[in-house]
């Protein structure tokens, strides 16, 4: 994960993509946003968990902690793939994209928050379609 120096950012003004989300594909001289889209990974995993909650219960609180919405769904069914699935850091991008001028997420922390959302999109998808 890329850190963005403070005296860059005094110096040089706060970064246009931080202001100002980009779209998918316009990332800045060479360096997609991978801010934006570790944004979405928690988006995304929120709404696998959401679907299981609402699949046995139509009545869902409005929480995005994901490691929350993960408990809610173990009180509900054993789960031993998603227990073990650690999504507290996933949960922090959503906050610390947007609130934390220093974090910068990289392509390898893209990879692994895509790959814990896919987990967690099979789980739920097993256990709904069977």
């Amino acid at each position: 994960m890329l850190r963005t120096n403070c005296g860059d950012l005094a110096k040089n003004g706060y970064p246009e993509n931080k202001k100002n989300p980009p779209k998918r594909g316009d990332g800045q001289a060479g360096h997609p946003p991978y801010d934006t889209a570790c944004f979405h990974v928690p988006q995304a995993i929120e709404k696998f968990l959401k679907a299981f909650l609402i699949y046995h219960d139509p009545s869902v609180p409005r929480i995005h902690d994901l490691e929350e919405l993960k408990r809610l769904c173990l009180t509900i069914q054993l789960l031993p793939e998603l227990d073990e699935i650690d999504l507290s850091e996933i949960t922090d991008y959503a906050v610390e994209i947007w609130y934390d001028i220093e974090f910068w997420p990289d392509e390898q922390d893209l990879k692994e928050s895509i790959l814990i959302a896919r987990k967690v999109r099979q789980i739920i998808l097993d256990l709904i379609a069977s």
